[in-house]
């Protein structure tokens, strides 16, 4: 009778102990923050969850403290300094709280995220632009990509950008595409466009990125080639620009395939 007892209190401290890690392991940190308070909203961030598709989804709520409707939607995000793309419009009417979700693509996890709220009426006229910077519990792991900038080549490394090939993507209707990592060395938001690019000395059309990239953060980009796919050397120009269009520096690239 007495080992049975020791036994059924074994179990239960085992049972228990087993509780408390799953509970520390689902534990969300931050819930309840504030990313934003102002004349026309506040916006709380009230926890982390995956879509069925295993997206990072921060729940939201979202607070339309004016008399007036607008729509609010996101713009320059990263996460852990590297841009992603995010899918998000919410309208909430003058005086309503709604609840909302911000998906977050191209990561499984992050610790930092990073970004602009923006806030427009029924022309797309801005009425406001909010920053918001989310920092979660640091222990995320990066996702795995089948290429790292560790094992990239570096084309260009200056006080403006680096450029670093990551390797060819999969095949595309359109032709080969490489894939390349960029960071923004300098202090305005960059745009990356291509310009004359060549094939084994045979000029031909490419198409390259054209997403905005913030200063001081990194975003993977796909260049194009409109040839063959049985080539060696890629050789071409890169162009950064700002959101006015305007140019700020041009990059000579060259990349060896085989």
């Amino acid at each position: 009778m007495l080992r049975k007892g020791i036994i059924f209190l074994i179990c239960v401290a085992v049972s228990m102990g087993l509780m408390a890690c799953g509970s520390k392991e689902n534990e969300q940190v931050n819930i309840n923050t504030v990313l934003v308070d102002d004349e026309y909203v506040t916006i709380t961030y009230l926890g982390l969850n995956k879509s069925n598709e295993n997206v990072p989804t921060l729940k939201l709520s979202i607070e339309n403290k004016s008399d007036v409707n607008y729509t609010v939607r996101t713009d320059k995000v990263s996460a852990d300094d590297n841009m992603v793309s995010t899918y998000f419009s919410e309208s909430p009417a003058p005086g309503e709280k709604i609840d909302a979700a911000l998906e977050i693509e191209d990561v499984d996890h992050f610790n930092t995220l990073e970004g602009t709220f923006v806030l427009s009426d029924s022309n797309y006229d801005t009425l406001k632009e909010a920053p918001f910077k989310l920092t979660l519990d640091g222990t995320a792991e990066p996702k795995k990509e089948e290429a790292s900038e560790e094992t990239g080549v570096v084309l260009v490394d200056d006080d403006c950008t680096k450029i670093t090939y990551l390797g060819l993507a999969e095949e595309s209707i359109t032709g080969p595409t490489l894939i390349l990592s960029v960071e923004n060395k300098s202090d305005k938001t960059i745009i990356v466009l291509s310009d004359q690019f060549y094939v084994d000395d045979q000029e031909i059309e490419s198409m390259l990125g054209g997403d905005r990239i913030v200063a001081g953060k990194k975003a993977k980009q796909e260049l194009t080639l409109f040839a063959d796919k049985d080539f060696t050397t890629v050789k071409g120009t890169i162009v950064l620009n700002d959101e006015a269009s305007n140019t700020i520096a041009t990059e000579q690239v060259e990349i060896n395939i085989k």
